[in-house]
């Protein structure tokens, strides 16, 4: 009975691992299992083949034996083979590979198992057909083989999902490819937008910035051994809020906001913004279901010149349903407050009513005479040119002090040299009479 049992066991492990179906979808698709004696098979009609071999941590890559007896080594594969090896496993890709029985040679992990993937497809969810510029839409993407996603964590911890909106030529003939801007690189990590790391589940966020047009959307996830594409075709938009910054004498007085009400419905439109300036200045506020397209904020609580930015974002829902994150384009623009600006007095009239502490109005009595005051003496700052003539009064002045100091050093210092210079001729004068005896016939 026990041989019974070990003999069905061995059957269907061997079914397992060495499918001898002839038809391709019936051929080896995706198995993670035991090796019988580090070997595997590979039926034919495959086109591309991925394994994924794990070996003790350390260890130096494997190496094939291929059904002819040739070699497959890491360091040295024909152009249909591409290795790439990590600390603790090895992941090659073979296109067309060798249909028959292949072996494996190497220091092995203790579980002693491969992956073999043999029809790995990209799949992603659908964009939409259009899109808005500045938008930020949320992307998932999986690899998968024969439907099954694959969430073999050595296989990802060698790929990323790279993605790019290609816009064509018009009026190339060959349709050639004019611009490529990539737009997103993410990691199946379990960092950002990516909920859990190794799970076979690609998430990012795009954010579209380009000018308006039809493009292709470019998914590609690749590493060191293979490469899976996927294409849309969308329609980017302008986005459907524009800001316009009225001035006043090169001074910013009001930001004018107007909302396409064909592209978003208004009674969902929710806008935050932040208006941001010098010393760390911050101002934030929001706009919510605005009954009119168009809107104003007003700059008159900003009291200090400067340099000043306004920005945020805008969400809504679009006309044909769709919820859409935007975000809205920092605005530059300059306040100038001028200085000299006198603070508006109001005048008083008879009979005026004001309101008291209370909140009761009271009239004031009504004024007979002007209230007098004694004159005040007012200092009127000197005019510009009269500080300016000023100025150069005083430099005048000390230019020619600093002259006269430095003409009587000069003075000086020549009278001494001159004393010095009369002083050693009288001594010479001396000594040379000095030297003259007349008295000594040799001397007369």
């Amino acid at each position: 009975m026990s041989n019974h049992w070990f003999l069905g066991f061995v059957l269907a492990l061997t079914t397992l691992v060495a499918p001898l179906s002839t038809a391709q979808d019936e051929s080896v698709t995706r198995s993670a299992y035991k090796l019988l004696d580090n070997r595997f098979r590979l039926d034919h009609g495959i086109d591309e083949v991925s394994l994924v071999v794990y070996r003790k941590p350390g260890s130096g890559p494997v190496l094939f034996v291929r059904p002819d007896g040739s070699k497959l080594y890491a360091h040295s594969t024909p152009e249909n083979v591409k290795w790439y090896d990590e600390q603790e496993f090895d992941l090659i890709t073979i296109t067309k590979p060798m249909p028959g029985p292949w072996q494996i040679v190497g220091t092995l992990d203790p579980r002693n198992s491969i992956e073999i993937l043999s029809d790995i497809q990209l799949t992603m969810d659908e964009a939409p057909r259009s899109i808005y510029q500045f938008e930020r839409l949320k992307v998932t993407a999986e690899l998968r083989n024969y439907g099954t996603r694959i969430t073999n964590e050595a296989f990802y911890k060698s790929t990323s999902l790279e993605m790019f909106l290609l816009r064509r030529g018009i009026a190339t003939s060959d349709d050639e490819l004019t611009t490529t801007t990539k737009i997103g690189q993410f990691y199946d990590n379990g960092t950002l937008l990516d909920e859990y790391p190794r799970d076979g589940v690609y998430t990012g966020e795009l954010d579209f910035r380009a000018d308006p047009g039809r493009y292709q959307l470019f998914s590609r996830v690749k590493n060191k051994t293979f490469s899976r594409t996927f294409v849309q075709d969308v329609e980017l938009k302008k986005i459907p809020i524009q800001a316009k910054v009225i001035r006043v004498s090169e001074s910013a007085k009001r930001i004018h906001y107007s909302i396409n009400p064909i592209e978003v419905q208004l009674e969902t439109v929710a806008i935050n913004l932040m208006i941001e300036g010098p010393n760390d200045f911050q101002y934030p506020f929001s706009m919510v279901a605005p009954e009119k397209a168009q809107m104003d904020v007003e700059l008159d609580f900003i009291d200090r010149t400067g340099d000043y930015r306004i920005g945020g974002w805008m969400f809504a829902t679009t006309s044909d349903g769709r919820e859409v994150a935007l975000e809205i384009p920092k605005e530059r623009f300059s306040v100038i407050i001028d200085s000299q600006q006198e603070v508006a007095v109001p005048e008083l009239s008879t009979g005026r009513v004001v309101a008291s502490d209370s909140g009761a109005e009271t009239a004031l009595p009504e004024i007979t005479e002007p209230m007098m005051q004694p004159p005040i003496d007012v200092v009127e700052p000197p005019k510009e040119e009269e500080s300016g003539s000023l100025l150069w009064l005083w430099i005048t002045i000390s230019m020619g002090v600093v002259l006269a100091i430095i003409g009587g050093v000069v003075f000086i210092l020549l009278r001494k040299r001159k004393k010095s210079s009369e002083n050693g001729e009288d001594s010479d004068n001396d000594a040379e009479a000095g030297g003259i005896d007349l008295n000594r016939p040799e001397d007369r």
